[in-house]
């Protein structure tokens, strides 16, 4: 079977850095390349593997080294924090297992509050921030 042209949209050409519509060069195109339809059949099988593993809730070293991604210029945890100065209240809506939250302990306003619907992270997360006098609020489904 030939190879399909390089103005069809396939996965080679999504790969190659075009973006699905082949409008334009994709901006994080990270390199050129070409994938074949049979590398694309075994990976998108092997995804479908790894997608049925169970997951420890954001642990993600079953992909150390094969992700790559670009850092933006600015840092959201920068903006968040001059955000903070002078509130009197912070909430954190789907907190997690509040890893991030946690990251921000000397800067909450007085107070602070935060929710969560995932049994497993409300755990973690009342673990972690309730010493600190965080209010930990279970949701169901993001509705308060």
């Amino acid at each position: 079977m030939p190879e399909e042209s390089r103005d069809s949209p396939n996965v080679s050409n999504v790969a190659r850095g075009f973006s699905p519509d082949n409008t334009k060069k994709s901006p994080n195109t990270l390199r050129k390349c070409s994938v074949k339809r049979a590398d694309f059949k075994n990976l998108l099988e092997e995804w479908k593997r790894e997608e049925r593993e169970p997951s420890d809730v954001w642990n993600e070293s079953h992909v150390s080294g094969r992700i790559r991604e670009e850092k933006p210029t600015w840092s959201y945890e920068e903006t968040v924090r001059e955000a903070l100065s002078g509130c009197r209240a912070l909430l954190d809506l789907a907190t997690g297992d509040g890893e991030w939250l946690h990251r921000l302990k000397d800067f909450f306003p007085p107070r602070t509050a935060a929710t969560g619907d995932y049994h497993p992270h409300l755990r973690m997360a009342r673990e972690r921030l309730e010493p600190l006098g965080v209010e930990i609020v279970e949701s169901r489904d993001h509705i308060l």
